[in-house]
């Protein structure tokens, strides 16, 4: 019986082919036919011009007491999706991160007007200085340009603001 034992290992050992062969760490499974495919890699996060979306888009807050009219300045980045964007190639995505390049910009100094001079699409801009000028609550043509604009303090800058001309950095002066 002993013998058979030995037998059964001996044919065990020589019909597998030996020991197993080691284990290599840098080798890729193998796929094989019943294999599931792999699931896929969860999303990280939004992407940047998502976040921009969703910002430009976040409530505004209101404001205490709404004056009777306030003077704004504004740099304007239209996209193909707004109102009177003829000749703009740009994409909603796109056009928000370019307002928001401006943005960044200012906070690290760049001046107002320089900004409105290289970032804005809103007609004659860049000799204006992007002022729009004195307006009453209401006559900015968008409610929420009204709100974002009548919301802010006067020497305030807003941050990216869409509309449904565009992008939108206000800088309330009076």
């Amino acid at each position: 019986m002993m013998r058979g034992r030995m037998w059964l290992a001996l044919v065990m050992v020589v019909g597998c082919g030996g020991t197993p062969p080691p284990k290599s760490t840098d080798a890729a499974p193998e796929a094989t036919a019943d294999a599931a495919p792999a699931p896929d890699p969860e999303p990280a996060g939004p992407t940047p011009g998502q976040k921009c979306l969703k910002d430009a888009n976040a409530d505004i807050p209101k404001p205490i007491a709404i004056p009777s009219d306030i003077t704004v300045s504004h740099i304007l980045v239209k996209h193909t999706d707004a109102k009177q964007s003829e000749g703009i190639e740009r994409t909603r995505e796109e056009a928000c991160l370019r307002a928001q390049a401006a943005l960044e910009a200012m906070k690290e100094g760049k001046g107002f007007e320089e900004l409105v001079a290289e970032f804005s699409d809103s007609k004659g801009a860049e000799t204006t200085g992007g002022l729009i000028g004195k307006v009453k609550p209401g006559e900015l043509g968008d409610d929420r340009l009204n709100e974002a604009a009548f919301a802010l303090s006067v020497n305030q800058v807003s941050n990216v603001v869409e509309s449904s001309f565009g992008f939108h950095i206000i800088l309330r002066t009076r």
